[in-house]
């Protein structure tokens, strides 16, 4: 929710109290004497007891130097200013300073504006109905500074400027600015019985102008930029009243213009400069001179302590929050993942034990033991198959998982297995399990295998792939159930090592067929399993 801001403007004889939430004028209340205006202004205060107030003394009891102090830096720098403050105005409780920068000459000097307010019974009644309340009072000022403040966001860079608006009790408001830093204040008398505003501002500005050139504030031949902040509807007259003015650049700036430029929401009629002045008070606070001595608003500092506490306090509070719960999101996925990986080594085991066991799903292959899944994948449920060959060819050539099956057959006894020196054509995919159908399960007393294997991925070399083979045959000889193991067909066959190359040079020339390595092997075992059952 946004902060609402209440900005009380004190006037002579009377007040205004405007309620601000952001650019929105949400409420105004008038004001006469403090005296009589004490119940309102504490019930108004006692029904926003958390919104802070920038008291506008807008009076004129209200006096301006100048000093230059040496240029210092530190501490020492914050302590000669404020005892350049004090004896300027020793016995002045509502005073202020502010630099106006470097001034170089035989030595690098810093300027200093000095502000006072010398008559200050008036703010000090407000004042006190205020702490009366416990009001959180942020700042006190004037609205010189605040004039000020609402030039700089009007743009514009100019040398000499005076800028003037008609003032709620008095004649006119009149600021001089010497490059955007603030040299005169000036509130005139009220107006004659038979003068109009025209004829006032064109007497108080040739004034003005007059007596800063007899001060050699702005040179003789310097043009004055006049700034206006008039009615909408005294365009016209200012125009023609204002262009006898000499070296003076007329800018008019009327106050629908204003609240269209600053996008501000007010009341449709009436628009008067004390609602701009309220605004700039509300929202740029921590860009004005501060008069108020530290008691008047300690309350206020209070508050925003306790307040940023509180707000520290939150921010600790879903900082930590957030902290638990992406510690507990992390365990949970840490637990998660590890139930998973559990899950996946007990499959991973089950799945090993029932390739071993010759009961591997069909849905559900196993993620490892590459080639006893090639040898079984094929197979139908209702059909046996050589359990005690398979396993072991299978175990004995776990440690090699390049080597792929192509083609396996299997005979019992007097069954021998015919024609395997024939060259097996090439297949993309495994050769289904091809089985003798003659087979009788009859006394046996031996087994035959036959096997052919392909080693991928192949590079070219068929020098280690000829010892690939020739390995797999000796790893297939220390099985205790292998009587025998006979390579019927190497990877690339050759009489002699010499004419080795150009079989290399007739293989790679041909383009219709990858390069591939394949050998076969025919092994014969001793018999310990029951004969299969012909499917016959």
């Amino acid at each position: 929710m946004m902060t609402e801001n209440l900005v009380l403007q004190v006037f002579a004889e009377s007040a205004i109290l405007q309620q601000w939430r952001g650019r929105r004028l949400t409420q105004e209340w008038n004001f006469s004497s403090p005296e009589q205006s004490r119940d309102q202004l504490t019930e108004i205060i006692a029904n926003n007891p958390n919104s802070p107030v920038t008291l506008v003394i807008d009076t004129a009891d209200e006096e301006l130097r100048t000093a230059l102090i040496p240029k210092i830096m530190g501490s020492a720098r914050s302590l000669l200013q404020q005892r350049t403050l004090l004896q300027a105005f020793p016995n002045e409780e509502f005073r202020a300073l502010a630099s106006q920068g470097t001034v170089r000459g035989e030595r690098r000097d810093e300027q200093l504006l000095l502000i006072a307010i010398t008559q200050s019974e008036l703010l000090k009644s407000w004042l006190n109905i205020l702490q009366e309340q416990n009001a959180l009072v942020q700042k006190v000022t004037t609205a010189s500074m605040v004039l000020a403040q609402l030039t700089k966001l009007l743009g514009g860079k100019n040398e000499y400027e005076l800028v003037i608006y008609q003032h709620r009790e008095n004649g006119l408001r009149q600021l001089f600015l010497h490059n955007g830093q603030l040299g005169l204040s000036r509130l005139s008398i009220p107006l004659e019985i038979d003068q109009t505003v025209v004829d006032q501002c064109l007497t108080e500005t040739t004034n003005t102008h007059q007596y800063l050139k007899n001060s050699k504030v702005i040179p003789l031949d310097a043009t004055l930029t006049l700034r206006v902040l008039h009615h909408d509807h005294m365009v016209a007259e200012l125009t023609t009243g204002l262009e006898e003015l000499p070296q003076a650049e007329l800018q008019l700036i009327g106050f629908s213009q204003l609240a269209r430029q600053f996008s501000l929401t007010l009341p449709d009629t009436n628009l008067r400069a004390e609602h701009f002045l309220g605004w700039v008070a509300s929202s740029r606070q921590h860009k004005l001179m501060d008069f108020a001595p530290t008691t008047v608003t300690s309350q206020h500092r209070r508050f925003l302590h306790s307040r940023w506490t509180v707000y520290a306090a939150t921010v600790a509070t879903i900082a930590m929050l957030i902290w638990s719960t992406t510690e507990l999101f992390a365990v949970w996925e840490i637990s998660r993942r590890a139930d998973e990986q559990q899950m996946l080594l007990t499959r991973w085991q089950q799945l090993e034990q029932d390739a071993l066991a010759n009961t591997i799903p069909t849905d559900a292959p196993p993620l490892t033991m590459k080639q006893a899944t090639e040898l079984v994948h094929h197979l139908t449920a209702e059909r046996r198959f050589p359990q005690m060959a398979l396993r072991e060819v299978a175990g004995a050539l776990a440690a090699s998982p390049e080597l792929r099956f192509r083609k396996i057959e299997w005979a019992v006894g007097d069954n021998a297995l015919t024609n395997y020196h024939e060259e097996t054509p090439a297949v993309d995919e495994f050769d289904a399990f091809t089985e003798k159908p003659d087979m009788t399960p009859a006394k046996f007393t031996r087994e035959t295998l036959f096997l052919e294997l392909q080693i991928e991925p192949f590079s070219g070399d068929y020098l280690a792939a000829q010892q690939q083979a020739k390995l797999t045959a000796d790893a297939l000889k220390k099985i205790p159930v292998v009587r025998s193991v006979e390579m019927v067909s190497a990877p690339l066959n050759v009489n002699s090592p010499t004419d080795f190359s150009e079989r290399i040079a007739l293989v790679n020339d041909s383009k219709n067929r990858p390069l591939e390595a394949r050998f076969q092997l025919v092994l014969t075992l001793d018999s310990s399993s029951p004969a299969p059952v012909s499917s016959q």
